[in-house]
């Protein structure tokens, strides 16, 4: 499967390039999907309108955000069974939905003690899981060390995926908060429970 990777900050330009490898990949291959990787359901949108503006049909195109596209890649290099209709792993709003739950069903626990009030109230409860979902997404790709350190202390092997150690914050109750939120949802089996556990395992 080649790979194709095409930026620039004209739409124009890439709706033009992007049709043009299109007509080459069917050429050689007239009856394969094609998979084209989007940042967005925006740029999903406009791709869909030009290129059909363009080359007069816009069919058989598979448009997937990264995050499905590499969970797709990596079970088939994996020789893993992989069904495209059911998600593997959470997506991110699912990510956020098991958070909140914790945050909401943990109210009154000693790891959520020093927030006091704060989660008494849904919306910010809400934007506090919203904000932990990014932290942990930045946390997986760029502390990887922190994820590999948390996992070891259940017993479990995440390989980091840094080239060199990040630095250990201070242990203040907002870090040993995020720790222990993080073993307890996404650290409670052998199994990866998200996207980049399961990279890390799979890469090294």
């Amino acid at each position: 499967m080649s790979i194709t990777h095409i930026t620039s900050l004209s739409l124009e330009d890439i709706t033009s390039e992007l049709s043009q490898n299109i007509l080459k990949e069917r050429k050689n291959f007239p009856l394969r999907s094609i998979m084209i990787v989007v940042p967005s359901v925006n740029m999903r949108s406009w791709l869909n309108l030009n290129l059909a503006r363009i080359s007069g049909l816009c069919a058989n195109l598979r448009f997937l955000f990264l995050e499905k596209a590499l969970e797709e890649y990596f079970h088939f290099r994996a020789g893993l069974d992989y069904d495209p209709f059911q998600r593997t792993f959470p997506s991110q709003d699912a990510i956020q939905r098991k958070i909140l739950t914790f945050l909401i069903e943990n109210l009154n626990s000693e790891e959520t003690k020093f927030l006091g009030s704060f989660l008494e109230s849904i919306p910010r409860a809400f934007s506090l899981s919203a904000k932990l979902t990014s932290l942990y997404k930045d946390y997986e790709l760029n502390r990887s060390s922190w994820i590999q350190s948390w996992a070891n202390e259940k017993g479990l092997d995440i390989p980091s995926i840094s080239h060199r150690p990040t630095p250990f914050p201070k242990e203040d109750e907002y870090y040993l908060f995020q720790k222990k939120l993080y073993q307890k949802v996404f650290l409670n089996s052998n199994q990866p429970s998200t996207l980049i556990q399961f990279f890390s395992q799979r890469s090294f």
